[in-house]
């Protein structure tokens, strides 16, 4: 396995979240890893609590990642930005919609 640097990769990564008005489903990520894109990073919520999905498709009944990384310190690196960027533009689309309230 190759020594990365897990900072510098998490710097660099360029993340687009799509919000969605959905109870479980509440948005979905691109991630740009700079060589490639990666569409279809799901964050869910369960419980009050959201955590992402990484990418799958359906295949036998189940559903196959198509997304995996051996490094756990990555994942959890990838999906703490992807989950702090979703929160950022959660607030500024609920700050948008109360200041268009009272327009």
């Amino acid at each position: 396995m190759t020594n990365i640097n897990t900072q510098e990769v998490i710097e660099n990564l360029k993340i687009e979240i799509k919000l969605f008005k959905n109870e479980q489903v509440k948005a979905q990520a691109t991630v740009d890893f700079g060589l490639f894109k990666l569409k279809g990073f799901v964050i869910r919520q369960k419980d009050g609590k959201n955590w992402v999905n990484p990418p799958s498709i359906p295949t036998h009944g189940k559903y196959l990642r198509v997304f995996f990384t051996e490094d756990k310190q990555l994942w959890n690196a990838i999906q703490e930005k992807i989950l702090r960027l979703y929160d950022e533009k959660s607030v500024d689309v609920a700050i948008k919609d109360i200041d268009n309230r009272f327009a």
